[in-house]
């Protein structure tokens, strides 16, 4: 929750004509969210924040944390871009990109397979150093389309109606 935070700071850094949603649905996945979804002139970009400690490097196409190799949640962040892709039948999947950003100054930057790198310390700059992709129509156009969620993704579910199941604290006024 912490990187989802320095994230969302850094992302409001952003010029006009940029529109970012926080805690995004994942269309097919129940409990899974995307952190935040940035569209504007430069593209549309799935960012997955992550707070984690330790030695990040970016070598041989690979993300390492402490030497460890994290193929699966450079995996995962690139899977958070094509679901926002299929979400835009619109929109040139080739707009749509996954980012990784990391809390902290010691975060590299690059690319590891498709999904950008960064740090909450140059993630605006990076999203916004590409040329003019989509115009101020397109912006506003996908921005809506990926407001189908009204709520949150990560909201706990709610409980079933008629369900049986009691908390330990019902259960103690009813045996009284």
């Amino acid at each position: 929750m912490a990187g989802e935070q320095a994230t969302a700071r850094a992302l409001a850094e952003l010029p006009t004509g940029w529109v970012v949603i926080h805690d995004a649905s994942w269309p097919g996945r129940r409990l899974a969210n995307i952190d935040h979804v940035a569209v504007g002139p430069s593209g549309i970009f799935a960012i997955d924040s992550r707070d984690w400690s330790g030695r990040i490097t970016i070598g041989d196409d690979l993300l390492h944390q402490d030497g460890r190799s994290r193929a699966s949640t450079v995996r995962g962040a690139a899977a958070s871009a094509t679901a926002v892709a299929e979400r835009l039948p619109n929109v040139r999947s080739s707009l749509v990109h996954a980012a990784l950003c990391f809390t902290g100054s010691g975060a590299p930057r690059g690319l590891v397979g498709e999904v950008l790198v960064c740090s909450t310390r140059d993630v605006a700059g990076l999203l916004t150093s590409g040329p003019t992709v989509l115009s101020p129509e397109q912006v506003h156009a996908a921005a809506e389309e990926l407001r189908i969620s009204p709520q949150p993704a990560t909201e706990p579910p709610r409980k079933r109606a008629g369900s049986r199941r009691m908390t330990r604290s019902a259960r103690a006024r009813n045996s009284r």
